[in-house]
């Protein structure tokens, strides 16, 4: 699961500060694909608003679901369930 055009929900923040080069050096080997849209920016861009709320100093984050299987289960079927009853 990647983001392109929101924020995910996460519960769990990296600072990838030191390692945000390697991140864009991945994004880049996929040139067909950034031929086409700006997922380079994009990405950088999410990366970047997570630092708000993290200690100074931080210029990237990224953002996980931090959890055991079963609890990573149960909430995605309650998200499920909640977003087909508008349906």
């Amino acid at each position: 699961l990647y983001e392109i055009s929101r924020q995910a929900e996460v519960n769990c923040l990296m600072d990838i500060s030191d390692t945000v080069k390697n991140k864009i050096s991945a994004i880049q080997a996929y040139r067909s694909q950034t031929a086409q849209n700006a997922y380079q920016e994009i990405a950088c861009g999410i990366n970047r608003a997570r630092i708000f709320s993290l200690q100074p100093g931080v210029s990237d984050a990224e953002g996980f679901w931090a959890g055991n299987l079963s609890d990573i289960m149960n909430d995605f079927v309650a998200r499920l369930r909640l977003y087909l009853s508008f349906l």
